[in-house]
């Protein structure tokens, strides 16, 4: 004897309910592990929604199990409906989080690709003329010492210090003296947003799909539970 899904159950709610122990129950965690990344609460909403497609669409067609009894017939169906929706679980309520976004306009439709960038860099360079000229007596002998010329860039806290330093810039027999120092900081930043958007075709073709393309993947998903009743005969009629 098979059963309708109306007849074994009164409601989509009724059937939610029926399901309900196999991811709740402390006893058997089998099925509630599959729901990865999902809360109770997460579980009994999407759970809900996947019992709503389910009876809307099949409460007139028969059970695909067999039994005396509907008691008979009920532990079994739930138990392989149940293992069925779980392992699908996550990936349906993520999806369906994901249409609730796009119909309620929390995503673009039109947005179909979004590029940001940005960068920043600094440039730093510090330098030193030393030039100097003497003119010498003759039968004088030059006492000499070296000319250094000494470039420091340090990095305090933060802030950028630069300092030129010379040694030797004057002695006895010098008569003219030059001397340049530079210092300079070049720092850059920037930032660039690119959008690109569909075109008014794909969005009508993503707005076609939604949610009824939704209902269809989670009854083709579960409609082997399921006999289609074409000709309309019911209660017990199949043996």
């Amino acid at each position: 004897m098979r059963y309708t899904l109306e007849e074994l159950y009164e409601s989509n709610i009724a059937l939610t309910n029926a399901l309900k122990p196999m991811f709740t129950n402390l006893l058997d965690r089998r099925f509630h592990d599959f729901c990865i990344g999902m809360t109770d609460a997460q579980i009994e909403t999407m759970l809900g929604v996947v019992c709503s497609y389910l009876y809307g669409y099949f409460y007139e067609d028969l059970v695909a199990y067999d039994g005396e009894h509907e008691n008979l017939i009920k532990p079994i169906f739930e138990k392989r409906l149940g293992y069925d929706i779980a392992v699908k679980m996550s990936y349906w309520f993520t999806k369906y989080q994901k249409i609730s976004d796009l119909v309620s306009g929390e995503i673009s439709l039109m947005q179909t690709s979004k590029v940001t960038s940005s960068s920043s860099d600094a440039t730093h360079s510090a330098g030193g003329t030393l030039q100097k000229g003497a003119t010498t007596p003759a039968g004088v002998s030059a006492e000499t010492s070296p000319d250094e010329i000494n470039i420091n860039m340090d990095d305090n806290e933060g802030t950028r210090e630069n300092s030129v330093e010379t040694n030797g810039f004057v002695d006895k027999y010098t008569n003219h003296q030059q001397k340049f120092v530079n210092a300079s900081e070049v720092k850059g930043e920037r930032e660039g947003e690119i959008l690109r958007e569909g075109s008014i075709d794909e969005l009508l073709n993503i707005l076609e799909k939604l949610p009824a393309s939704f209902s269809d993947e989670i009854t083709k998903a579960l409609q082997k539970h399921f006999i289609f009743d074409y000709e309309g005969e019911k209660r017990g009629l199949y043996a």
